[in-house]
Parts: C-alpha cells; structure tokens; sequence
C-alpha cells in the first residue's frame, strides 16, 4: 500500500459542520466518595465540557482519540465521523464499509485510521484527506482493531476467526493469531492482551505474533466470555471483567496475582480503561454510571453519567464516554485545588 497524496478534497465545510454544544456539569453528574490529592494543587473533579449527539439504531458505538488529543472518531452506522475535539466540529464522514462500524483505532502518528465493520474487512483510511487507502478481508465480524507501536502494522479481531495482522504499506497477512475480543495494547503497542475464551487473558508480542504468556482467570458462576480488558501502557496492570458481572479485577502482570477487586458498581460492565499515566481506572455500567478508581489503591474516587465505550485522552487529563442513548460525552477529569 502507497499512501495517497493529499488532493484537494477537503473535510466538511464549516457551513456544513456539526458541532458538540458546551455544557456544563448537571448538578449530581458526578457524585463524590473520595476527594483526593492528585498533586498539590490538582484534584480529581470530573466535569461534562461537551456533548454530542449521535442519533443511530445502533447500540455498538466505539470511540477513539489520535495521540495528539485533537482528533475523535466514532462510527455512525456504516459511516465513521471524525471530530475535532478543540474546534467542536465533525471534520468529516468516511463511507466504504457496507455495514455497520464495530471498532476504530488512530495510529500512534496520528495519519491512518483503522475500522472494522460487520462487513468482515478492516479498513485503512488517510486522515488528513479522508481517502480510503486499501482494505483487508478478514472473512468474518470484526470486532477489534488496533496499530503496532511502529504503525507498520494492523490488527483485526474476529470473535469466530481470531486475529489477524497485517503489513499496511505491503498489504500482506503477517501473522494469524488465537485470541479473540476484547483487545488492549500496553508497554508502548509492543505487548497486547486478548480474551482466550472464559477462563483465560492471552499476552501477546503483537508484532512477532508471538504468545507470551496464557494467563488463567477465575471461573466465575455465569462461565461466559470476557466483556472487557485493560491494559496499562507500562505493562504493568491488567484489569479485565466478565460478561453480566458488575466486578473488576485489577492485575499484577508479572507475579500475575489480583491487586484489588472493584464492587461497587451495581450492574454489569460494559467497557473499563486505564488512562495513559497509570494512575486512574474508569469502568461503565449497566447501571449508568462511570466509576473513576485509583489504581494504586482499588478505591472507588468518582461516579459520573455513562453507560458504554469510554476512551481517556493521551495526556489523561480528559474522558471521552458514552451514554445510554448514545450521547458522546467529553469529561474534563481534573481540576485545580484552589477552584474546589
């Protein structure tokens, strides 16, 4: 694969923009158990910034946010929209797939898009232009997709076909891997923790596609598959929680023993992610709220509105989340002591 030059297409025109409307926090948004100390002058106090509408029938909304914290992309059915996160404003809509958007991921330099859709293909697109770049078959529902840490890379993840990556500039299946959803990368995009059925988390060297360790978990009483997994950038702490379960368990990577068990919510979890500086763990629920925890601790810090896919920004100051009725919510997570 070449990447295209930049033509004289252009993203959506401001006369024909969209945007996030400001709001400010509803009294009750967030509901505090513990205020703490970040640093000296920088607390934990979530606040809504922005939201945005996405209208859709379909209940799978996936988020992502480019390393440079200017770019989200979520999907609108078959359409995947990019907005920027300073201006407000949708960018563009990208339109190949032939049904709906499972998942969407940013390379780590910001230029290429990866979705994966019902269609069974994953998708490479040109974010600066828009343009589709190649696309690859992967036979059945991808539901995952992710970048090695170089970008050479991309990884697409079928719950019936396991996982498979490919060369992006050649085009050519590198690896195919046992491991189905959920994904999540650590240690830099080097490592990659996978679902390996009910009773175990795969660590992978994503790039080799090489399995490093199979890493058992408890048998729980409903025997179902994993729903979510997180995995911290040092590679240090998985975090991963079972379908119709409201508990998370928080992982030591090397020892492989539980650090802490998260309780508190009151339903099922839906998505769980640990910010980029390690330091907080955010869980949704069936129960409509967004738990904020300590890593270090497993307290409970915050509770704030939401219900579905969550995705933190690279510099872990912001949330993006999403409600019930699909409203993409950004949070702003800190806030100074002083302001309190």
């Amino acid at each position: 694969m070449t990447r295209p030059p930049q033509t004289s297409r252009q993203p959506t025109t401001a006369a024909n923009a969209q945007t996030l409307s400001p709001e400010t926090a509803i009294p009750g948004n967030s509901e505090p158990e513990i205020q703490p100390d970040i640093s000296n002058d920088i607390v934990l106090a979530p606040r809504l910034v922005r939201s945005l509408s996405n209208q859709q029938p379909d209940s799978s909304l996936p988020v992502a946010i480019a390393f440079n914290g200017k770019i989200l992309a979520t999907s609108r059915g078959k359409d995947i929209q990019l907005w920027n996160l300073e201006s407000s404003k949708l960018l563009d809509t990208l339109s190949s797939h032939t049904a709906n958007v499972r998942s969407v991921a940013i390379s780590p330099d910001g230029k290429t898009l990866a979705s994966g859709s019902v269609d069974g293909t994953v998708k490479l697109w040109d974010l600066p232009t828009g343009e589709m770049l190649t696309s690859f078959l992967h036979s059945d529902v991808v539901t995952a997709v992710g970048f090695t840490a170089d970008g050479r890379a991309v990884v697409g993840c079928s719950e019936a076909r396991g996982m498979k990556l490919w060369d992006i500039y050649t085009g050519r299946l590198l690896h195919t891997m046992n491991g189905t959803q959920p994904i999540a990368f650590g240690a830099d995009g080097i490592r990659m923790a996978t679902s390996g059925g009910p009773r175990y988390i795969r660590l992978w060297n994503v790039a080799q596609g090489q399995l490093l360790k199979n890493l058992s978990i408890p048998s729980t009483n409903n025997n179902q598959r994993i729903e979510a997994i997180a995995f911290s950038q040092d590679g240090q702490t998985i975090a991963h929680a079972m379908r119709g379960e409201s508990k998370i368990l928080v992982w030591d990577v090397e020892t492989w023993q539980v650090r802490h068990s998260l309780e508190k919510h009151s339903q099922a979890i839906k998505a769980i992610a640990i910010s980029p500086d390690g330091k907080i763990l955010a869980s949704s629920s069936e129960d409509g709220k967004i738990n904020l925890w300590d890593v270090g601790s497993g307290k409970l810090l915050r509770s704030i509105k939401g219900y579905g896919a969550i995705v933190f920004s690279p510099d872990s100051q912001q949330l993006v989340s999403v409600a019930e009725d699909n409203m993409i919510q950004l949070w702003q997570i800190y806030g100074s002591a002083i302001e309190q």
